[in-house]
C-alpha cells in the first residue's frame, strides 16, 4: 500500500519522458529487412498514406451515421459475453475447460451472473455465445429456465445469428453484444469479472445520470507511439488506457460513438 503511491509517481514520470522523446524524435518504420535508404523512404511514405486513408475513412463513416443504423433498446440490464477466447492460447485444460488450445469463458461467465444474483442484483441479463451446442435449442431454453429462477430473467443470446456474426472475435465482440443488446442502458461485464456488491445502483450515481457513462482506468498507459494519435487527429498526450473489462452506458444518448467504438474495433 505504501509503494503504490510511489509506483504511479514513477510511471508518470516514465510516461512524459516518453512523450517528450515521441515529440522530438522522428518515428521509426520498420519493414522486414534494412533495406536501402529508398526501401525505408518508400516504406514512411505507405505508413503515412494508410494513415490518411484510415484517417479518411472514420470521418467518412461518422458523417454516413443516422439513428437507424444502430438497433434501439429499452430498459436496463447487464450484458455478458462467454464463448472461447479468441484471442490468446489457453493456459491448460484445466482453465475452465479450454478447447482447442483456447481459453473458455463460458463457464466463467455462468459463476459472474451467479455471484451478480449472490449481490441481490435482479437486472436482467443477456448472455453472449458464439453458437454453443448447450445453448441451443430446448437445452438452451432449460438453462435459461434454470438461471431465471434463482434471481432477474436470463437471456441466451447468439453471435451466430447476427449477420456475420460468425467471423467476429476478440474486441469486437463487446461493442457488437452491447450495440444489438435487447436493453437501452447496458452494464457490460467481462466474463470472469466478478461482482462483490450489487452493481444496480450505478445507474442512479450522479456521474452516470450527468455524463450517461461511466468507464474504469486501465493500469496500462496509452502508447504515445500507437497509431491511433495520427489517425483522429489528435496529438500524444499523457492519459491512462480504459478498461473494457466493465463499463456502462446509455445506448440513447451515445449511439453515435459507440458505433464509431464498433467501427474501430472492425478495422482491428
Amino acid at each position: 500500500r505504501k509503494l503504490w503511491p510511489w509506483m504511479c509517481k514513477v510511471q508518470r514520470i516514465f510516461g512524459a519522458v516518453r512523450l517528450f522523446a515521441s515529440l522530438l524524435l522522428p518515428p521509426i518504420y520498420f519493414s522486414g529487412d534494412a533495406g536501402t535508404n529508398d526501401d525505408l523512404q518508400a516504406n514512411k511514405r505507405n505508413y503515412a498514406g494508410r494513415l490518411a486513408q484510415e484517417k479518411h475513412a472514420w470521418r467518412a463513416f461518422v458523417r454516413s451515421l443516422r439513428p437507424s443504423s444502430v438497433p434501439t433498446g429499452h430498459g436496463r440490464g447487464v450484458v455478458v459475453v462467454g464463448g472461447r477466447d479468441h484471442g490468446k492460447a489457453s493456459d491448460g485444460p484445466e482453465r475452465t475447460g479450454g478447447h482447442g488450445g483456447r481459453a473458455y469463458y463460458t463457464l466463467d461467465a455462468l459463476l459472474g451472473i451467479a455471484a451478480l444474483r449472490w449481490t441481490g442484483c435482479m437486472l436482467p441479463v443477456e448472455l453472449w455465445h458464439d453458437h454453443e451446442a448447450i445453448f441451443l435449442g430446448a437445452t438452451g431454453r432449460e438453462v435459461a429456465t434454470v438461471m431465471g429462477s434463482v434471481g432477474g430473467k436470463v437471456k441466451l443470446r447468439d453471435f451466430h445469428e447476427l449477420p456475420g456474426g460468425s467471423d467476429w472475435q476478440g474486441f469486437q465482440l463487446i461493442t457488437k453484444a452491447i450495440l444489438h443488446s435487447a436493453f437501452a442502458e447496458v452494464l457490460y461485464l467481462d466474463a470472469d469479472v466478478v461482482p462483490l456488491l450489487n452493481p444496480s445502483g450505478f445507474f442512479t450515481s450522479p456521474v452516470y445520470t450527468h455524463a450517461g457513462a461511466v468507464f474504469w482506468r486501465d493500469f496500462e498507459q496509452v502508447l504515445y507511439e500507437n497509431p491511433i494519435w495520427q489517425v483522429i487527429g489528435v496529438r500524444p498526450t499523457l492519459m491512462w488506457d480504459t478498461d473494457s473489462s466493465q463499463l456502462l452506458i446509455n445506448r440513447t444518448r451515445h449511439w453515435r460513438p459507440l458505433a464509431l467504438c464498433d467501427y474501430f474495433n472492425e478495422r482491428g
